[in-house]
């Protein structure tokens, strides 16, 4: 999974099926997060408390795939100490906990930590009266059970500075597994692992990608169409690559697939219909890849009213009909990352901009061929090494790519901008040795995994819920937008969702005896707020908003558009939340309208 730029983000026993032939199935990623990048701010809280890495118990927004070794540490410490390793009743105490039994949380062995949020005074302290921890006496009772290969890979994984944590590949390599193989091998007797110099192989497509079947009223000119606008679309609402590569991938699968279902629920494939398919693979890729994806609305605004909510929803139900549900297939950006590892910055953007425009091409391309075609443009257009994974059968397919670009181009020029310069000095006749050319390991064949899991929430009330929703417009200037992503919005929005939310748990008190205390308690539990002992509240350490709250971000313009939708409100309280919703549209924002700015 790392080798994909995946991280799981929520290991822990449960979420490890482990079968009767010894197949171990990796199972719930809805924290995962695809197309990461190490020492990026990402969502947080993350991880289910008695397997979170230190560096989130310590308030880290920036941080990497070592969250999920250092899971995996812990879950390999309870199967051999056969109970929980970091048992605590809270975030403070679980951090207490792992200080105990590792150590290491000084300035001396942590350089930085000294900065870290919920490094206070008292867990310092605390840390430096506890400076190598109590690892070793835990695991010495099991050293003739694991060895000391055993208990070093454990320390490795667990070591508290995450720069100095093993990583997985490093874990694989470890002679620990070298030295159990032989008695695994006798109870579970399994093929061997074949390395690969390029490392994991891509899971191939069930897919033809070379066969598209379109009725007789559909003419790949409309496909392209469709194709260029739902780039239009993404570049509007300002969306990740990853969204349009899964939605083209999406439409493809339901062009290629709806005829063979005579269902006649299902959305037809017709004239009419594919601005409501493209659209609507669209909606289902943001759902993916969107921290704060656009809601139904927006989605229905930007086809100009041409087609409803229902109309929109019920072609998102076709189209995980018609797949089965399995959304479980590689995109353009893995095998650019696969393909492309070792391109400096500049050549992988050039070759991930080719790809954006190759993804408007209206017949059903091969993804493998085609990215390792932009990939090789670029190589030659940047004058660069070409990347050891790089499979580069002949010159042709390159430039017979360039001709269709360019050809494209002619009827969609504003989006070929950023690839104008590579496509018009193309010249097959100047090209020269680029590099060693390694043939990468031939993709194997996709393992369908399918699975639901219904997540556990302990902090919402049993009382019957509602979902309360409001509107806000927010404003950023023309400038300023063109900087500003859509999580730094929705981040914004977030705190101050939050910041209402104080001064609304705070006025209540004005309310009382009218107000009982009780219901004041549960609305800043659903805010997750911390109470102080004059009945004020704040935000609590290393505090995070309730995934209950979902934001759905509008198009990236002067004026954007949110949704907020309150899930899972206990009924008891919704006289509060008439008040808070009041804090939130009131005059001092002029009628909902934040000016916001960011620096």
């Amino acid at each position: 999974m790392h080798s994909h730029d995946i991280w799981h983000r929520d290991l822990k026993p449960h979420n490890l099926l482990v079968f009767a032939d010894g197949k171990i199935v990796i199972a719930d990623l809805g924290l995962a997060r695809f197309g990461v990048v190490g020492g990026s701010i990402y969502t947080q809280p993350v991880q289910t408390l008695w397997y979170r890495a230190p560096e989130l118990l310590l308030g880290a927004k920036e941080y990497g795939a070592a969250i999920d070794v250092f899971s995996l540490g812990a879950i390999f410490a309870q199967m051999i100490i056969k109970e929980y390793f970091f048992h605590g009743n809270d975030e403070e105490e679980t951090l207490k906990v792992q200080i105990s039994k590792l150590g290491n949380m000084t300035v001396k062995t942590w350089p930085g930590i000294s900065g870290m949020v919920g490094y206070t005074d008292k867990i310092q302290e605390f840390s430096e009266a506890r400076l190598l921890g109590k690892f070793d006496a835990i695991f010495a009772p099991h050293l003739d059970r694991i060895g000391e290969d055993g208990i070093q890979l454990m320390r490795q994984m667990m070591w508290p500075n995450p720069q100095k944590r093993i990583t997985m590949d490093e874990v694989m390599k470890s002679s620990y597994f070298t030295s159990i193989k032989g008695e695994v091998c006798k109870v579970l007797p399994a093929p061997p692992i074949v390395s690969n110099i390029c490392g994991d192989v891509i899971q191939k497509d069930t897919i033809d990608p070379v066969i598209l079947t379109l009725p007789k009223n559909i003419r790949i000119s409309m496909i392209e169409i469709l194709y260029n606008w739902l780039m239009e679309v993404k570049n509007e609402y300002n969306l990740s690559n990853e969204s349009i590569f899964m939605a083209r991938r999406l439409v493809d699968i339901y062009i290629n697939l709806r005829p063979s279902y005579d269902n006649i629920n299902l959305t037809k494939i017709t004239r009419a219909n594919l601005q409501l398919i493209g659209i609507s693979a669209l909606f289902i890729a943001v759902k993916i890849f969107e921290i704060y994806p656009p809601g139904v609305e927006d989605f229905t605004y930007v086809t100009d009213n041409s087609y409803n909510n229902d109309q929109i929803l019920g072609t998102e139900a076709s189209i995980l009909r018609v797949l089965k549900f399995n959304l479980v297939f590689p995109l353009m950006s893995e095998y650019l990352n696969f393909y492309g590892e070792g391109l400096s910055p500049k050549a992988k953007t050039d070759a991930t901009n080719l790809c954006l425009v190759a993804n408007v091409l209206g017949e059903l391309i091969d993804i493998d061929e085609t990215v390792q075609s932009c990939i090789y443009i670029s190589v030659i257009h940047n004058k660069e090494p070409q990347p050891k994974c790089l499979v580069v059968s002949d010159n042709d397919k390159a430039t017979d790519l360039i001709k269709r670009l360019k050809r494209l181009r002619k009827k969609f020029k504003d989006s070929f901008q950023k690839v104008d310069l590579i496509l018009d000095t193309w010249n097959v006749g100047t090209l020269g040795a680029v590099g060693t050319i390694l043939k990468a390991q031939t993709l194997v064949g996709t393992q369908e995994i399918v699975g639901l899991t219904t997540p556990t929430r302990t902090d919402i009330t049993t009382e019957t819920s509602f979902t309360f929703r409001t509107k806000l417009q927010m404003k950023v200037t023309r400038a300023e937008s063109e900087n500003v992503s859509r999580n730094d919005v929705g981040d914004f929005i977030k705190d101050f969702l939050v910041d209402r939310a104080i001064t609304t748990a705070n006025m209540l008190h004005m309310y009382q005896p009218k107000i009982s205390q009780n219901l004041i308690d549960t609305f800043f539990k659903y805010f997750k707020l911390t109470k102080l002992n004059n009945d004020k509240y704040i935000l609590g350490d290393n505090y995070q908003p309730p995934q209950r709250i979902e934001i759905s971000l509008g198009p990236m313009t002067i004026d954007t558009t949110t949704t907020i939708n309150f899930n899972q409100v206990p009924d008891s309280i919704r006289p509060l939340m008439d008040i808070y919703s009041n804090l939130l549209t009131n005059h001092k924002y002029d009628n909902g309208k934040i000016a916001a700015y960011f620096e």
